[in-house]
């Protein structure tokens, strides 16, 4: 790895690290924090929508790895304090937007 692609880890490593201690979370795509990216929403109601990947990796992922990460946020909210919610339903509903590019 040359000294450009180390020195722009560092400074991704350090930003991440600043948006992290103001309580922001991260892209599931590129580990980027929400404080410094554009996060792409995947409504899955009128009014309720998630967001486990940011703008540009919406832009290049497969639709299959969106479908795992948005799972994996899916999985996080299950173990949380998200009671009463149709996660198989609901999980459907997600990747059916996922699937009309949405």
């Amino acid at each position: 790895m040359n000294l450009k692609r180390h020195l722009i880890q560092l400074m991704r490593t350090i930003k991440n690290g600043l948006g992290n201690s103001n309580g922001y979370g991260n892209c599931y795509g590129c580990y980027d924090n929400w404080q410094w990216k554009e996060y792409h929403v995947i409504q899955y109601s009128e009014s309720s929508g998630m967001f486990p990947y940011c703008e540009e990796c919406h832009k290049t992922l497969s639709i299959d790895r969106k479908k795992e990460l948005a799972d994996e946020l899916l999985t996080k909210w299950m173990s949380g304090n998200y009671w009463g919610k149709d996660w198989v339903g609901l999980r459907i509903i997600v990747h059916n937007a996922i699937e009309a590019g949405k």
